[in-house]
């Protein structure tokens, strides 16, 4: 399943989110920030699957980007766990 992540520099790297999941990341790096978000997506889904609860499909970002590119909308896989029966 795809999410779209958005990150945008800080003062000591870059922090992100994830358009539809109460997630953050952060990183020294573009790849590290969606490294952390990705990983980050994978707990909460399996917190939430453990949990039988439901997983939030993927949201479209759809705030406009700010001029001269310093949001950069990038889509993260996050794979979902199975339920079990």
């Amino acid at each position: 399943m795809k999410y779209d992540a958005v990150i945008e520099p800080t003062r000591e790297g870059w922090g992100g989110t994830v358009s539809g999941l109460p997630i953050l990341g952060v990183g020294d790096t573009v790849e590290e920030t969606l490294q952390d978000l990705a990983a980050a997506a994978a707990f909460y889904v399996e917190l939430m699957t453990e949990d039988n609860q439901p997983i939030p499909p993927p949201a479209p970002y759809e705030t406009p980007l700010e001029p001269g590119g310093r949001i950069l909308p990038q889509a993260i896989t996050v794979e979902i766990p199975a339920l079990a029966p």
